[in-house]
């Protein structure tokens, strides 16, 4: 057993001394981060032990401010020394909270130094992370219960700031992550999406299109409507060509075209798709698929508002496949969900190599202004809204 452990030390480098080019290297970018007082801080706050260890196992000797800090006592200016004066700062949560802002502590830092987070604190960290750690945090502060009261509103006025910056964006699954696990009111919502990224105008979508709508017992439906559908439906309808087809379904056990107009208003769209329930519980998505063959119409474009399951024959997967064959026609499968929908749907897709995206809704349907750009790009080459699909 020992000559093989030293094998695998010997083949692998375990306990080798690192090449002189790697630590000559990293000796210079810690020169350099050392020169700038401000800049070598704040590294030091964020990566205090990984500093450490880069100068201990490279044996790389440290400038007089880096000794202090990362060594022996910090500098009484520094931030590492403002964390240590935190700690003691517990039961003194507007110290705590200033100490937060002029240093700007990170979360994790801070929760660790004072255990738990008082109102004053909670709204220095919002006030002073930056962008992406503020997303990156939301989440956890809403399971501490700190989105909440003033805490909110400091909230909200933050990401109303940060919507005037142009280069405070990000993509539309990250903010769509953000609201479903921080469970934010409409209002945040509403101003955590205005920092989706903006996208040009673009032209017309080109193709039929075919609308699926799940209208099964397990959709949500608001006043008997199918709010999320009437949505989509009204919005592809506005990006579609004039010359392009755009046709309705509504899905249970069975499919039932739904006559609608191209160009109809979110209004007409709304009495369309509202009605009772089907007294007869089961989905069966591959229905829809069989009526557009059925009806003679080939699309090169599927929209499907469901929750993500379908529990009868035919299935969605089967039924695109006699579709394929019987037209030549293999059309872009585009998913609509209501949070926390089922992957089964996507699932299946994936294992039969469907080519589909996903675009997930939040509960407030707020954030609906992303889908178009969202189905523009969805090719057939891409697995990015697949992967985005398995969160």
């Amino acid at each position: 057993m020992s000559d093989q452990i030293e094998q695998f030390r010997e083949e692998h480098g375990l306990f080798r001394n690192v090449p002189r080019m790697v630590r000559r290297a990293v000796e210079r970018r810690l020169r350099q981060l050392e020169a700038d007082a401000e800049e070598f801080d704040r590294a030091a706050l964020e990566h205090h032990g990984r500093l450490k260890r880069l100068h201990a196992l490279l044996h790389i000797h440290p400038g007089e401010r880096a000794r202090a800090t990362l060594f022996g006592k910090p500098p009484t200016d520094s931030p590492r020394a403002a964390l240590r004066t935190l700690v003691l700062c517990k039961d003194d949560p507007e110290t705590a909270a200033e100490l937060v802002q002029i240093y700007r502590i990170p979360y994790l830092l801070a929760e660790a130094a004072l255990g738990s987070l008082r109102e004053p604190v909670a709204i220095a960290l919002l006030e002073t992370m930056a962008g992406e750690e503020l997303l990156a945090r939301l989440p956890l502060m809403a399971r501490r219960g700190l989105l909440a009261g003033m805490v909110r509103d400091a909230l909200l006025g933050r990401l109303q700031r940060m919507a005037s910056f142009p280069h405070e964006r990000f993509p539309y699954p990250k903010i769509e992550s953000v609201v479903r696990n921080s469970n934010l009111d409409r209002q945040v919502a509403a101003a955590a999406f205005a920092l989706v990224g903006s996208t040009t105008e673009e032209a017309a979508l080109q193709g039929d299109t075919a609308l699926l709508v799940d209208a099964s017992l397990s959709m949500t439906r608001e006043g008997g409507c199918l709010e999320l559908a009437a949505n989509i439906g009204w919005r592809v309808d506005r990006a579609l060509a004039s010359a392009a087809g755009l046709w309705v379904y509504l899905i249970g056990n069975e499919s039932t075209a739904v006559p609608l107009r191209r160009g109809s208003g979110l209004d007409q769209w709304r009495a369309a798709l509202t009605g009772p329930a089907p007294e007869a519980p089961g989905t069966a998505l591959g229905t829809g698929v069989e009526a557009l063959l059925r009806d003679g119409r080939q699309a090169v474009r599927l929209v499907l508002v469901t929750d993500g399951q379908e529990n009868r024959a035919p299935r969605l997967v089967s039924a695109l496949e006699r579709y394929r064959s019987a037209t030549g026609q293999r059309p872009l499968v585009q998913l609509v969900q209501p949070a926390n929908a089922s992957q089964q749907l996507a699932g299946d897709l994936r294992n039969a190599q469907v080519p589909f995206g996903v675009f997930t809704v939040d509960r407030h349907l707020v954030g609906l202004d992303a889908f178009l750009p969202a189905m523009r790009t969805s090719g057939a080459e891409s697995r990015v809204a697949q992967i985005l699909a398995f969160r």
